[in-house]
C-alpha cells in the first residue's frame, strides 16, 4: 500500500509480511545534482511493527544520464500492411 502526495511523489509505504508490518516515510524530494529531473527523497525513515530501523537523511543524489540503445528486432512493431 502507498500514499501519493499531489504531485505524485511516494509519501508513504506500508506491507505486511510474515506478520511483521514494514513501513516507511519518504519526504523533503529533490532534483538531482545533474539537473535531470529524477526526484528522490531526502528522508527517509523506515519503520518494523512501528519502531523506527533506519532514520536517513540523504545530503544529496546523481543519477547517469539517460541511454538509449536500438529496440530489439524482435520487440519493434511490425510495419502496416
Amino acid at each position: 500500500e502507498a500514499s501519493l502526495d499531489a504531485k505524485g511523489q511516494v509519501t508513504h509505504t506500508e506491507m505486511t509480511v510474515g506478520g511483521k508490518l514494514y513501513s516507511a516515510d519518504l519526504s523533503d524530494y529533490e532534483d538531482d545534482q545533474l539537473d535531470f529531473h529524477v526526484y528522490f527523497p531526502h528522508r527517509i525513515v523506515e519503520k518494523v511493527d512501528g519502531t523506527t530501523v533506519a532514520d536517513l537523511t540523504v545530503s544529496e543524489h546523481e543519477v547517469g544520464p539517460y541511454l538509449v540503445w536500438p529496440i530489439p528486432q524482435q520487440m519493434q512493431p511490425t510495419a502496416a500492411k
